[in-house]
This record gives C-alpha cells, structure tokens and sequence, in this order.
C-alpha cells in the first residue's frame, strides 16, 4: 500500500515533470522567435539597394555589382567560339572499307599474281637477270592491258624518276618474282586496312594517297622497285575516301565542348552600368541576377545564405545550451532573457549603423551580462555567434565580408572572450563599480585587434587608428550599457548574481539586521549553517556564494514567531509549545516554511532563495513532536509530522539541508569534541540518506564524503575548547 508520503512524492514529481515540459515548449518558443527575428534584421540590412533601369536608356549612374555575378553576353561568346573549335568528325564507312579491301585483294593483286606467273611459266621458272630476255607476244601483251592489267595506267605525278610506260610495266610485271608479290600482298592487305580502319575523307585523301604510296616505295620487304613504283602508282590512282560525316558525333562533341566552358564571372565591385552610357540588355539581366532592379527578381542566393548562416549560428548556440546547460533551458525565464539580450545586442549595434557608427558594435554589449547573469561557457558561445552575425551588417557594394568586418569579427572575438573571462573577478567584488571592468577591456583588446586586422589587409595608418579608436568607443559603451542595465534585467528577471548575493550577505542589510535584533538564537545558528554551507560548496565546487545567502536566510519564517523556537527561548520564558498538542506544534513549525516563502517575496529576495526556503527541510519529520504524539497514540502516522517539501533539487539546496540539520543536533550536544562531533554528523549525513531525502540533489558519494570531512573542520573550529593556562584559571575564578 502506497504510504501518503509515496502519493505526495508521486504528485511532485508529475507536477515537476509537466512544469518542465510546459518551460521547455516555452524556451522553444522564445527561440523561434528569436531566430526570426534575427533574421529578418539580418536580412534587412544585407539586402542591396535597388535601381531602376531600362534597356536602350542611359544610365543616370555607375551600378556595381554587390557579387560575383555572370556575364551572359561573354559566356554566350566562349562558348561558340568552343563550339565552332570542334572539327567535323568523319568515321570510317564499312562497305566502302571492304570494297577497297576486295578491289586490292581480288583485281589488283589477283591479276598482278595472274601475270606474273604467266612470265614465270614462259621463263620455265627462271629468274630475268638481264641476260635472258623474253621477246613477248605483243598481243598477249596488250590482251593484258585491256583485261588483267586494267588497272595499270600512265605515270603519275608523284613518281618523277624512272617513270613507265604502260608497255613496260606490264613488261616488268611478267619480269616479277610471284613470291615477290604474294609478299608484297601479305604485307600491304593488312597495312590498307589498318589505314582506312582510321577513316580517310575526302580532305585527308592526297595526304593518304602520297603517304601510302611512300610507305609502299620504301618497305623491305621485297627488293624489286618496279614491282614497288608500279603498285605505288596503282594506289595513287584507285585509292578513295572510306569515311563519312559523322552529324551525331560531331554535335555530341560540340555539346560537350561548349558543357565544359567556364562561365564569364563578373568579380563583386565590377562596374556593371557606367554613368552616361546606353544600358544593354546584358546588363539588365546581371543586375537581375544580382536582385539589384527595383522591379527584378530577389537575390535568393544572398537571401538563402545569410539567412543559412544565421540559423546555423543561433543553432550552434541552442545545441549547446541543450548538451550543456540543460538547467537553464528547463527555466523558460532564463531563456527568455538570453533571448532578449541577444536582441538587445542587435538592436543597438543597429542604431550606432544607422548613426554612421557601425565601427563601434561589438558583441560585449550583451555577453558580459550573459557572463554576469548565467556563465562564461555560454557567453563566450553567444559571443562567437554575434561577432559574425554583426560582420553582417557591414556588407556593402564590396561584398559581405570586407576588411572592416573582418576585423569587427576579430576585435568583438577577442574582446568579449577577455571580457568575459574578467568577469570571474568582477563577481568576487562587491562594489558594482567594478562592472565597468570588462567592458573597458573589451575596447582595449578590441582596438588593438582591430589595428592589426586593417594594418595587415593594407590599409592607411590613419584608417586603422579610425577603426582602433572606434573599437575602443564601442567597449566603453558596452561597460556603460552592461553596468548599468544589470540591476534592471535581475529585478525584471528575479535573477541572481554574485554581486547580488553580496549585497544580500552582507550583515548591514535590512533584513538580516532585523533577523539579528529579533532572532539572535536563529541569526547565530543561521551564521554558522552559512558558514559550513560555504566551506562546503567550495569543497566540492558548487555556488558558495549562493549556498553562504540563502543559509542566512532560510529560517527567516521564523521572524513571525520567534518565540516558538528554542534557539531563541530564553531561561525565563516559558515553552510555546506546552500549550500546543503535538500536531499544533508541528504545524506551528511547519509555518515557518511558508511564512518564510512569504517574507521573501515581499524583500524580493531571489528564486533560487526562495527554492532553497522551501526545500531545506525536505520531507524530513519532525521527530521530537512525532515521538510526543506516539505517547499520546500509539496509531500516530509518522508522515503527518513530514515537511511538505520537496526534497532538495540542487547541491545548494542539499548541503544547507545537511548543514541545517547537523548545527542543530551538534548545538545541543552536551560534549562537542572532535570525535563526538564526527559521530553526530555520521549518524545525521546516514539519517538523511536513508530517508531519501538527497536523492533528487545532485550530490554524489564523493561529494558526500567531502561535506562531512568539511562540516567537521568547521564545526571543531565553532565550537573548539580553549587550553587553560595558570594566569588564566586564576582570572577565571576572579570573575566567578
């Protein structure tokens, strides 16, 4: 059976679940606005200014273009001059192919061999040395040149030397060596279709014809140079084209030559249009391009980019806050803040642009009260995030990042990021004064920074002094704003710094002189809680500070009633609770939690105060009451005498509920002795533990063995015995 305690643990931690989950949408949401915001003042500054401009009219002024930029008319040139770079591609034609290969091989070598084995046969298969000689049938001969040897005509052109007549080349083909032409035949077949494999067209052919026939003059592989000069002529003369026009190729590879043809790029701050010159249409459609006609298209690359841009630099910031700083995301107020400041941030970098002060924006403005209000990690996240978004804003004819924006992103990185880190000093001070600190830093790094950025990119030393002096402005106007708007964004916010928990620890203020007039028995115990809660958050490094302020404070329920605590009973006075039954009193101690909640409000102390109030008693019970009722009913239920809650939720929260409960019990000890004071907080760390009561507080094993450690060396340190020299016992007993 589930216990009362078991249900209220239940409902707190649904109602804790859906009040996250309700601060998570809510963050979410406030991002997204955030976001779009930021967007949009992005691109309302980045987007160029827009002309009107027609074509054929003479323009009034010189247009530079704010981007790189095609020039249509030029890329249109290079690209048919490609073009027209492509020859015509001829391929070689198979049936014009093996008709050559057939006429060579089945007429001109065929009858060729006819004849010469015809001369070999009258020879009876002797070789014509020059001593025998065959007076030929002049009938025969001529039967030869009309049938076998058609083929055969007079001399060309090429062949000067030793020319022939038909007569005698028919003479020197009966002469031949039939194994000189079956060689001559097997070594020319294949040379002829290696050649018109290639294709031969009608322009290439009188190089080929001369080629080949060269090739045939000069081969070794017969030695008979009538047999060669004769065939040579033959290919000077039967030799035609193989190949034809190839339409689809040639387009293919004229496609292909205008695909690979790099677009003319007009560079960012080219003159486009030229004062008192006609405008072309070419020009219309680059300054179209470029969104830059009052009437035109939008320029969806520098629209899509910088908004890109600031989405993924504002996504880069919530990822982190979602893996890192998780807490802060599941308080919708916090993220509500940061969101603002950003804002903030980016609204006055806007006024100094359009005051003609753009030099001095810088991102400090707003991440040295992120530093100061949450913490260096994030800040120094935002701080990267804002240094580009405000590089944005300098974005002019020259392009989106010119050297002054280059070195706005340099001096606001470097700036801020020393900022930043000197805020961890500023926090330890307790004059507000010191507020000034990092933003003057800021300007210092930032000028510096700035110098060095325009001196290296070339720029006149009077130009960089310009910058650096601006940059150094800026700083100061970021100390001003961050000093000065602090206490506004804690109080609209209920935030929490440590310059306000110093104010508030500090024994000179109102309330806590009021808790020591009237209180002195609390004050005490809540001075010493302080300061074991200190010590002990230092140890295991949590909030000091915080944990120090809201131990002075978590009793302070108790100013309604002080007399109903003992620690502020004196001898004389008699026990409230005596007229109280059990229950009445432990509600009468209950109350001081509420009223406690109550007068915080009404001082305004901080949340996480307030939080602290509610919890530093977690669901513990009141034994003492609980005990007395049992007395009086055995059937008392233990969970009416518990705390309502809820357990501590923070390492803040779970040391002052330990040191709370440990000063008490040690207090009214009759021995406090090192070893007793050891036993007492052994026995109430493993109490606490046992109940439960520091499961939902962060704190770990070790964590937990370095409190007790630190409880103690406070605790022998409060409540040490002092070594009683002669002088002094003598002294003592004078007084007595």
């Amino acid at each position: 059976m589930l216990t009362k305690r078991d249900k209220n643990s239940g409902k707190t931690a649904r109602n804790n679940y859906r009040k996250q989950r309700r601060n998570i949408i809510l963050s979410l949401i406030y991002s997204i606005i955030t976001c779009i915001v930021i967007v949009l003042l992005v691109l309302f500054e980045v987007m160029p200014q827009t002309h009107t401009v027609h074509v054929g009219e003479i323009a009034s002024e010189t247009i530079y273009a704010i981007g790189e930029v095609e020039d249509p008319l030029e890329t249109q040139k290079k690209e048919q001059a490609a073009s027209d770079a492509v020859a015509d591609i001829y391929v070689a034609d198979e049936n014009k192919t093996n008709e050559l290969l057939t006429y060579f091989e089945n007429t001109v070598f065929l009858n060729i061999e006819y004849v010469s084995n015809y001369g070999n046969t009258i020879r009876g298969g002797k070789e014509n040395t020059g001593n025998y000689i065959v007076q030929y049938d002049p009938v025969k001969k001529e039967s030869f040149l009309k049938s076998e040897l058609s083929f055969i005509t007079d001399s060309v052109d090429m062949i000067k030397d030793n020319a022939l007549t038909k007569g005698q080349k028919i003479v020197a083909i009966l002469d031949s060596n039939p194994k000189d032409v079956q060689a001559l035949k097997e070594w020319f077949i294949p040379k002829l279709t290696q050649w018109l494999s290639k294709g031969i067209n009608e322009e290439q052919l009188k190089n080929a014809k001369t080629n080949i026939a060269n090739e045939v003059m000069q081969t070794q592989v017969i030695a008979n140079g009538n047999l060669k000069q004769i065939f040579a002529e033959v290919v000077e003369d039967k030799l035609v084209a193989n190949s034809v026009f190839d339409a689809e190729q040639t387009e293919q590879a004229r496609l292909m030559a205008v695909k690979n043809v790099q677009p003319v790029i007009v560079p960012k701050g080219t003159a486009i249009v030229t004062q008192n010159t006609i405008v072309t249409q070419n020009q219309v459609d680059m300054l179209n391009k470029l969104g830059m006609l009052e009437e035109g298209d939008l320029p969806y690359p520098l629209i899509i980019g910088s908004a890109s841009m600031v989405v993924a630099l504002l996504g880069m910031v919530a990822l982190y806050a979602w893996v890192f700083e998780i807490k802060t995301v599941v308080q919708h107020k916090k993220v509500l803040l940061l969101c603002l400041l950003i804002i903030v941030n980016i609204l006055i970098a806007l006024l100094l642009k359009s005051g003609g002060f753009q030099k001095m924006m810088n991102a400090a403005i707003c991440t040295i009260l992120i530093a100061m209000l949450f913490n260096e990690q994030i800040a120094l996240t935002v701080n990267t995030m804002l240094s580009v978004i405000l590089a944005l804003f300098l974005s002019d004819e020259a392009g989106v990042f010119t050297t002054d924006a280059v070195a706005l992103i340099i001096s606001s990185l470097a700036g801020g990021t020393v900022a930043i880190h000197s805020c961890k000093n500023v926090r330890k001070g307790s004059n507000r004064a010191k507020m000034l600190v990092p933003g003057v830093v800021a300007g210092v790094v930032g000028m510096v920074s700035a110098f060095l950025v325009m001196w290296t990119a070339g720029k006149e030393i009077t130009a960089c002094i310009e910058g650096a002096s601006y940059s150094l402005i800026g700083g100061g106007i970021a100390a001003i704003f961050s000093a000065a708007s602090l206490p506004l964004w804690e109080s609209l916010f209920g935030l929490i710094t440590q310059s306000k928990l110093l104010e508030l620890s500090n024994s000179s203020s109102d309330l806590l002189r009021k808790i020591s007039i009237e209180m002195p028995g609390t004050y005490q115990h809540s001075s010493t809680v302080a300061e074991m809660s200190e010590n002990g958050a230092k140890d295991i490094g949590a909030d000091s500070m915080l944990a120090k302020t809201a131990a002075l404070y978590h009793d302070i329920g108790k100013l309604r009633c002080p007399e109903c605590y003992t620690e502020n009973q004196v001898q004389d006075t008699k026990n409230y609770h005596e007229r109280l039954s059990p229950k009445e009193s432990t509600d009468m101690i209950f109350s001081h939690i509420t009223e406690g909640v109550q007068i915080a409000k009404a001082n305004k102390l901080p949340q996480e105060i307030i939080d602290i109030i509610t919890q530093h008693h977690g669901t513990s019970a009141v034994q003492y009451f609980y005990n007395k009722a049992k007395q009086l009913d055995p059937l008392a239920n233990i969970d009416d005498f518990r705390y309502p809650g809820p357990n501590p939720q923070t390492k803040e929260a779970g040391i002052i509920l330990l040191a709370d409960c440990i000063e008490a019990s040690v207090r009214s000890m009759d021995e406090k002795t090192p070893e007793t004071i050891k036993t007492q907080i052994e026995k109430m760390f493993k109490a606490r533990i046992d109940d439960g009561e520091l499961d939902a507080c962060e704190l770990t094993l070790r964590d937990i063995n370095t409190l007790k450690h630190s409880f103690l060396d406070t605790l022998t340190a409060v409540y040490h015995t002092r070594i009683k020299y002669d002088n002094q016992e003598k002294k003592d007993d004078a007084d007595r």
